[in-house]
């Protein structure tokens, strides 16, 4: 399974390319999986730490049909992955993320819209 999501990863990067290099986020730094590595430890799979070293989708916006389009939306829902730092104060600092941490849900990105609701990932 970690196969076919580096590979869909990447397949989602290259579209995302072909639509303008503005899309396309950045890798995490050696120093950024170290802090992620130190602070999740288990709760942060090592694929994932992986993943984002290298498949730049940090800062990536992802958007999925969430609802039916209507008269004043188009249904897409968005997230933007987060880069480390972002996921660890959201995780550590922050409400929820502060009382959910402890059932293994990590904060991995956030609306992009303005509300900026972080959204939470149980691995």
């Amino acid at each position: 399974m970690t196969e076919q999501v580096f590979q869909e990863a990447r397949a989602f990067t290259a579209r995302a390319r072909k639509l303008g290099q503005s899309l396309i986020g950045r890798t995490a730094t050696s120093e950024e999986i170290d802090l992620l590595h130190m602070n999740f430890g288990f709760r942060l799979p090592d694929w994932y730490r992986h993943l984002i070293a290298e498949v730049p989708l940090i800062h990536t916006e992802v958007g999925w049909q969430a609802d039916e389009p209507g008269e004043n939306t188009n249904g897409i829902a968005c997230m933007e992955i987060y880069e480390p730092r972002d996921m660890i104060y959201e995780s550590f600092k922050a409400y929820p993320g502060i009382q959910i941490l402890r059932y293994g849900y990590v904060c991995i990105g956030g609306d992009p819209t303005g509300s900026g609701g972080p959204l939470f990932c149980s691995f």
